[in-house]
């Protein structure tokens, strides 16, 4: 029985992993709930799909959820991904400028993701993290927290940028490996304490 407890965990781990190869650059925007809001990304991106245009430079860390722009500024390689999921705004508000930001450069247009401008130098696979933090909510900054998702290509592992939502002043949600270990651990403590008790 212990054996079939041990091959159906690792069949759970092995699931949750190929999710995540799958994951590409995940944007993750909280309402905090505290008068601010925080944007988090991180992945990678496949870049044998794309079209390899030159470099770029954003000069502003900021959001326009109206032209469905996401931007964290600095010097960039911008890409064209011949994307046909157009015309996805998340909100009604103008341009919104961080009030701080770090990480990976980086240019997202939900609305018009024709193009795609990543960390200067780029090499395909490589890890892209950031984050930013706006004065204001969701409502004053005229978000509509709806996920929005582009993709290009065949939309294979690391071809697509998403964009998610939630509010609250909670701890991160961990994440699925995190979770599978848990598990794992959870389910060895009760198969030893099971095994004890028929001793």
């Amino acid at each position: 029985m212990f054996r079939a407890i041990q091959l159906a965990l690792c069949v759970a781990v092995m699931a949750v992993m190929a999710g995540q190869s799958q994951a590409a650059v995940v944007m993750s925007m909280v309402d905090k709930l505290d008068g601010t809001v925080e944007l988090t990304y991180t992945g990678y991106i496949n870049t044998a799909g794309l079209i390899a245009l030159g470099p770029s430079n954003g000069v502003s860390s900021g959001i326009a959820p109206s032209g469905g722009l996401i931007q964290r500024a600095g010097v960039t390689s911008l890409f064209f991904t011949g994307s046909s999921t157009a015309g996805q705004t998340f909100g009604t508000g103008g341009l919104t400028v961080a009030t701080t930001s770090s990480g990976s450069a980086i240019n997202v247009n939900f609305n018009s993701p024709t193009t795609l401008a990543l960390p200067g130098g780029y090499v395909s696979g490589g890890a892209i993290s950031g984050s930013m933090t706006f004065s204001g909510s969701f409502a004053s900054l005229g978000i509509n927290p709806v996920a929005r998702t582009f993709s290009w290509g065949l939309g294979g592992a690391g071809s697509s940028v998403s964009l998610t939502f939630s509010s609250g002043t909670g701890g991160a949600v961990p994440e699925p490996t995190s979770m599978a270990i848990f598990g794992i651990g959870a389910l060895g403590m009760a198969y030893r304490a099971r095994r004890k008790t028929k001793v």
